[in-house]
């Protein structure tokens, strides 16, 4: 047994410490905090690097590969139609211990047998509606074929597997808040309570449960000894979301039922990483709701300012893993540039914003297309893209340029297809009298469609007469 430290050590200790005590934390909580951290472990450059967890391991495994690492999530991929936003990865984001602990374990008994999904692996994870199925393991918002989700599972399964290989796994918890169906005792995807008819379908099923530290633990536990048993030389660095809860159903305020569920999840990790050298945790929670700026949030206040999350990922880069220094520095120095990017795009979105109120559509248009080249420029940027592009779209539509709002119409579908996009895209082509793509635009609407849309049905309607009489297609 080894002689703990008597108190005068550890006073000792406290008092020669540059980091163990408050007097010195000035310098390291302004412009991005930057916590002392002491590493269990380095990872190789250009290692194989599993992410999985919440929308933050999107942007550690972006930065990452930027750096020479091989990161398999960049590999996912989905049809335009399936993807709910220019991530195509989004879709099996895993924001609670038991998302993950499920979607490890689902992928472990299959690589186990004989690495081929059949249908009797998504039986559970499907539920059927119309001859249609969803994924109830996934973030999906329209249900699918058969045929395509056993496809799909088949995808997922052969990205997912790489965490069964890889030199580490990165885990990012973001959530306690879950949803349990009683009668297949699997929690389902949080996204699902959002689509309304099928939350009306599985009301009675499903169960709602704010995880409790034991529960927690047990998950994250037993994700990460599944990992093991089939890669036992795995380095598992595991972290919190700094990204902010969007919505509780406990009751309580947002702001403290966020921050429990920050705090237990943290305290989860204390308890697995305590004893295991192969575990280590890097503190992007703290870098991020530590610092004395607003600067490192978007203008949501929720999510991560793009030049933030590279810091983020540069001191995670310092702390955890080995790299070329030119690559460091080139990394570093793009951080500078990330965030003068991303306030010019801040700044033309708000200046936009105020010309199209204002009626200056010309300005509107110049301040979108600045925004766009920025978002362009730095992908990171959320959704920005898309947001650029609707600022386009109205100064363009206020002009009544169809042809112009062709283009900027066709590039929000691809990045966010759903049924509003395409009943846009429908009015502009009966504007310019492209018949047969009007009537294409109408049966995507109608593939794409919610079920309890307010408007959408009715504008299809709508949009269908305009077709037939234009067409002379029978009634």
């Amino acid at each position: 047994m080894t002689d703990k430290p008597t108190l005068e050590q550890l006073w000792a200790q406290m008092r020669a410490s540059e980091v163990s005590n408050w007097d010195g934390v000035s310098p390291r909580l302004y412009d991005q905090c930057a916590p002392s951290i002491r590493p269990r472990f380095k990872v190789p450059a250009r290692s194989s690097v599993f992410t999985i967890g919440s929308c933050f391991a999107r942007n550690i495994e972006e930065n990452l590969g930027q750096l020479g690492y091989d990161l398999p999530m960049l590999k996912f991929d989905l049809p335009a139609e399936e993807k709910i936003n220019s991530r195509a990865a989004n879709i099996v984001n895993k924001y609670t211990p038991p998302a993950i602990y499920q979607e490890v374990k689902w992928c472990y008994d299959i690589a186990k047998r004989d690495g081929i999904v059949n249908w009797a692996d998504c039986e559970a994870i499907a539920f059927e509606k119309d001859g249609m199925y969803y994924d109830t393991a996934t973030h999906g918002r329209y249900p699918l074929s058969k045929e395509r989700m056993l496809e799909r599972r088949q995808h997922i399964f052969d990205v997912f597997q790489s965490m069964f290989h890889t030199d580490c796994v990165v885990i990012t918890l973001g959530l306690t808040e879950v949803f349990r169906d009683v009668e297949r005792d699997l929690y389902v995807s949080n996204a699902l309570v959002a689509i309304g008819p099928l939350r009306r379908a599985l009301g009675e099923r499903l169960e709602f449960v704010d995880l409790d530290f034991e529960t927690s633990l047990g998950f994250v536990r037993g994700a990460l000894d599944l990992i093991w048993d089939m890669n036992p030389d795995a380095k598992i660095l595991i972290t919190v979301s700094p990204v902010s809860a969007k919505a509780t159903f406990s009751g309580d305020d947002i702001i403290l039922a966020s921050m429990r569920s920050k705090a237990l999840l943290h305290t989860v990790i204390t308890e697995v990483i305590r004893n295991e050298p192969r575990a280590g945790y890097f503190p992007g929670f703290e870098r991020i709701m530590l610092t004395r700026s607003w600067d490192v949030f978007a203008p949501d206040l929720r999510h991560v300012s793009d030049f933030a999350v590279k810091g983020v990922v540069a001191q995670l880069v310092q702390t955890y893993f080995e790299v070329d220094a030119t690559q460091r520095q080139d990394f570093e120095a793009n951080i500078a540039s990330a965030h003068d990017a991303e306030v010019i795009f801040n700044t033309n979105l708000v200046e936009g914003t105020a010309a199209l109120e204002a009626e200056d559509f010309e300005t509107a248009e110049a301040c979108g297309q600045t925004a766009l080249e920025q978002a362009i420029r730095n992908r990171d940027i959320n959704n920005g893209e898309l947001r650029a592009l609707r600022i386009i779209d109205a100064a363009i539509t206020a002009r009544a340029d169809w042809v112009a709002r062709d283009v900027v119409l066709t590039r929000m579908i691809e990045l966010r297809p759903h049924c509003v996009a395409w009943i846009k895209l429908a009015y502009n082509n009966y504007r310019l009298q492209r018949y047969d793509q009007l009537k294409s635009n109408i049966d995507m609407a109608k593939e794409t469609l919610p079920d309890d849309h307010p408007s959408a049905a009715a504008q299809i309607e709508k949009l269908t007469e305009y077709w037939k009489n234009a067409t002379g297609a029978a009634h």
